[in-house]
């Protein structure tokens, strides 16, 4: 496990360059390297940027539209999942059509992959309009993100069909291939971090937002991780896979998550971020410790390697912790403009939930790193159902408030009911599956076999779960209407700010910290009022 230790050093040294680089530049090698990165975007691909628009949005919209087909796809096999867990042998009059359906392992890594899938792609183009409102620019290359996202998609549908094939033994899908892979989606996640600091590079003299931030730092990790499985796969170093593992699985998609709710509840609220610690918190914590979901074994490590990597986990609840007090604290400022828009309900819900679930995974995924797996399976649920609750819910956030943004429209639909099912069927179900696992360890325990007297909990936990897909299915006919039938508003970046009052009291501050949290040349400040002190944290 020596490797992990070392995958852990280069990881930090490379955050510290990267940071550092991105703030102060590259000095009179700016222009240059920009020039270069423009080429690159437009010119590398040939004719294939030409088949994508430059309007302003385009490119998180697609990202955003590509995210809702893997939404409704992970929707359906989620349910398919929890029914068969109840009656493995439901659609079994479809077997003369292909369908199969041995012990759901496939299924459950099909659900995986397209839910992680359709978080990425939406959390993405959401947070790409946060980082052009905040930044005053368009992207660099609005044609090549839109291509990306395509080529996201591909690459994704092209991974599945080899795991198929492999399975058949139609060909053989090993290290040399995953690596392959990885490399190639590396590739795809360089093209999007050069569009963004390209575009972060048009601020001016702003300070870098909090959006914009995580943003960078997510797409940075997704990078590094890419090209460390594909070393680690390549050398057989356990070590530096399980690390990129969890960067890939744990890092990304929370700072994806934080920074679309930070904009969607600062700019639905008109108030600024309620806390810069806390923020800073959640930001500096969130690289530097280990996230609590979908941690895998780690019994080929030393004793001392699993106690750090427990430490680790430990500590990984204090940047879940420290965002979701920052996001709930914020809505204080204006929480009746936050029950009245359905995509900041779904944000201000994940973060009531989600340290409940990061508290859940921290018990049950330490069982699994440590190797006991007695609650492997609670470990599972946990898992999926974060996928599917909060990740769910935070892209129903991008959803319902950035893709109106991106799109120039205004939101048509059910977008309210589909905030509120994915909140209550998710909470439901989870509770549901939850107990019936934690059941089936019991009777395990007390050598029980038959477990008919639990299949309760699976039936109504995959009844519950329906109301998720309602939700999901809500969601993406919400997103087609906004397109095609939503009326025509002001889009893109502007130089009006999303915090309209902003409260100074006694102190000391600058004009610069004041633009790095948010506030524009037309927001207005009040002097003198104590009452939010912590808004200004």
């Amino acid at each position: 496990m020596s490797e992990a230790f070392t995958t852990s050093g280069i990881i930090i040294v490379s955050f510290l360059l990267f940071t550092y680089y991105v703030q102060k530049g590259f000095g009179g090698m700016s222009i240059p390297l920009r020039q270069f990165g423009m080429f690159l975007l437009t010119k590398a691909a040939g004719p294939a940027a030409d088949l994508f628009q430059e309007r302003e949005g385009s490119g998180a919209k697609t990202w955003m539209q590509t995210g809702v087909f893997w939404l409704l796809l992970a929707g359906v096999g989620g349910f398919l999942s929890a029914w068969h867990n109840y009656d493995a042998a439901a659609l079994d009059s479809l077997s003369n059509v292909g369908w199969g359906y041995d012990d759901g392992s496939a299924l459950a890594y099909f659900n995986e992959v397209a839910m992680s899938t359709a978080i990425f792609a939406i959390l993405v183009g959401g947070i790409l309009v946060a980082h052009t409102r905040t930044t005053g620019a368009k992207l660099a290359s609005e044609a090549n993100a839109s291509m990306i996202a395509m080529a996201w998609t591909a690459q994704v549908l092209v991974g599945l069909v080899l795991c198929v094939l492999n399975h058949w033994e139609w060909l053989d899908y090993g290290a040399s291939e995953a690596a392959l892979y990885g490399l190639v989606s590396g590739l795809l996640v360089l093209s999007l971090l050069v569009n963004s600091l390209i575009t972060l590079g048009d601020r001016g003299n702003s300070p870098i937002s909090i959006p914009s931030w995580f943003l960078i730092l997510a797409l940075f990790a997704l990078l590094f991780s890419r090209f460390a499985v594909a070393l680690g796969e390549t050398l057989g170093w356990t070590g530096t896979v399980w690390v990129a593992d969890v960067m890939s699985s744990g890092w990304v998609p929370l700072a994806l998550m934080f920074g679309v709710g930070y904009h969607v509840l600062s700019h639905v609220t008109g108030q600024p971020i309620w806390s810069g610690s806390l923020t800073k918190a959640s930001m500096f914590l969130l690289f530097v410790t280990i996230p609590p979901f979908f941690l895998g074994e780690s019994t080929h490590a030393d004793n001392l390697a699993q106690s750090v990597g427990a430490i680790l986990v430990t500590l990984g609840l204090m940047p879940i912790l420290a965002a979701s007090a920052n996001m709930l604290a914020t809505i204080r400022g204006n929480a009746s403009a936050v029950v009245d828009s359905p995509g900041a309900t779904a944000a201000a819900g994940a973060a009531i939930l989600l340290p409940i679930f990061a508290i859940l995974g921290y018990f049950t995924g330490l069982n699994v790193m440590v190797g006991d797996g007695s609650l492997a399976n609670v470990a599972d649920t946990v898992n999926s159902s974060y996928l599917y609750v909060i990740g769910g819910l935070f892209a129903l956030a991008a959803l319902f408030h950035s893709y109106p943004l991106a799109a120039g429209k205004s939101l048509k639909g059910s977008a309210g009911g589909a905030t509120w099912m994915v909140i209550a069927g998710g909470l439901l179900s989870t509770v549901l599956f939850l107990m019936g696992d934690w059941s089936e360890n019991a009777l395990v325990d007390s050598e029980v076999e038959d477990m008919s007297s639990i299949s309760g909990f699976a039936l109504t936990g995959a009844f519950a779960f329906y109301g998720v897909v309602i939700g999901f299915i809500l969601a993406g006919n919400s997103v087609v209407k906004t397109l095609l039938f939503g009326n025509v508003q002001a889009s893109g970046t502007g130089d009006t700010s999303d915090i309209s009052t902003y409260n100074l009291v006694e102190g000391n501050t600058s004009i610069r910290a004041l633009f790095g949290r948010g506030v524009g040349i037309d927001t207005m400040l009040i002097i003198g009022e104590s009452e939010e002190d912590g808004a200004i944290g």
